[in-house]
């Protein structure tokens, strides 16, 4: 699981950060989006990259 934040810069430009909560890593794209909506799938597509690597996401697929 995951927290996100998308902030918003008031000059239609947008960023996003989140903490990946297993694990207390912090993540961010690095980049300013121009809608919110491109901010948060770019920031939920990260996550995901990030957590189909864990080690407890792992095992879990592998009870399959």
């Amino acid at each position: 699981m995951a927290s996100i934040e998308i902030l918003d810069f008031l000059d239609q430009t947008f960023a996003n950060q989140g903490v990946i909560k297993g694990t207390g890593e912090g993540v961010s794209t690095g980049k300013f989006y121009k809608t919110k909506a491109e901010a948060i799938q770019d920031i939920i597509s990260l996550i995901e990259k990030k957590l189909s690597n864990d080690e407890w996401v792992i095992q879990v697929q592998n009870l399959k």
